[in-house]
């Protein structure tokens, strides 16, 4: 999917090997100017400055309690989840 877009991952980390629980979702996101989460068939847009920390950590933090997957930052930028139509 990246390839596709003419992006490349600077950085990768395995959900499977590293875990993104509530505080530590947080402290990643925090600091963005935008946060969209793809959550089933909608596309949800944070902005973490203004929008509760707790209604964006239960949009980010799927069922097992981790980081949604596909997690990525361009810029400011955090995109969250995946469904095609979003990429």
């Amino acid at each position: 999917m990246l390839e596709q877009k003419g992006l490349e991952a600077q950085k990768r980390v395995l959900t499977s090997q590293a875990s993104f629980d509530g505080e530590g979702t947080w402290t990643l996101l925090k600091d963005a100017d935008r946060i969209e989460i793809a959550k089933g068939k909608k596309l949800l847009i944070f902005d973490p400055k203004t929008d509760d920390p707790q209604v964006i950590l239960d949009a980010a933090i799927g069922r097992s309690g981790n980081l949604r997957a596909p997690a990525m930052r361009e810029g400011a930028v955090w995109y969250i989840g995946f469904h095609p139509d979003f990429f």
